[in-house]
């Protein structure tokens, strides 16, 4: 598989991580462990791995290798990212954005107004709860989702971080028909880093990939 096929299912990805899918998992085997950060995991050993990101932040997209696919389609794969929790609170966000308001700020050097600076400056989710919320407001801002609905939430506790599988669901609005689409999404929440497992397609169960963590 080339580059440039990695590449398209990569960005594909984010069109298109809250797809249909069947949610049984079934098909590939979690036969090969490994490392983003500090998290260790099971994937498919035949899956393409691409890695990006930086130290404080990223992703690492694990693709099903499939020649059949078609250029604009998006096959089997597993996405987990990270981002550090060393950013400021909402309130001190908040606070910083109002003074600039209300001073009528205007940062001429960067050609950005206050409220597009607290756009790139928000705060990270330190929770799972905050995670899911900041997803929902995401597709909904994005694609114009309706009907959000968390359908089922699991928690447990895997050394010493506290890991939770969300299923849930929504309607979208493409070229006139309304669709309602399921998915599910895991985050473990560790003492500096917030992860996010998810899966598309049905080659890889979710809980099998949770349960396979190690920290």
């Amino acid at each position: 598989m080339n580059m440039k096929r990695i590449g398209t299912l990569a960005a594909a990805f984010a069109l298109t991580a809250f797809a249909a899918c069947a949610l049984a998992g079934c098909g590939a085997s979690l036969d090969r462990e490994v490392t983003v950060q500090d998290i260790t995991f099971k994937v498919p050993k035949t899956w393409l791995e691409s890695p990006g990101g930086n130290g404080s932040s990223g992703a690492v997209v694990f693709t099903e290798d499939n020649e059949d696919l078609d250029e604009d389609e998006t096959g089997n794969s597993l996405t987990i990212s990270y981002e550090k929790l060393g950013a400021p609170t909402a309130a001190v966000v908040e606070e910083q954005v109002g003074a600039a308001e209300q001073e009528g700020e205007v940062i001429e050097e960067e050609g950005a107004k206050p409220a597009e600076k607290a756009e790139s400056a928000k705060p990270v989710a330190r929770t799972a709860a905050e995670a899911i919320a900041a997803k929902q407001a995401d597709l909904e801002k994005k694609y114009g989702i309706t009907a959000w609905s968390i359908d089922k939430e699991k928690s447990k506790v895997i050394d010493g971080a506290q890991v939770t599988v969300y299923e849930y669901s929504f309607v979208k609005d493409i070229e006139g028909q309304k669709r309602k689409y399921e998915s599910k999404t895991a985050y473990v929440v560790t003492t500096d880093t917030l992860y996010e497992i998810a899966v598309v397609g049905d080659k890889a169960d979710i809980n099998g990939v949770v349960d396979s963590i190690e920290l």
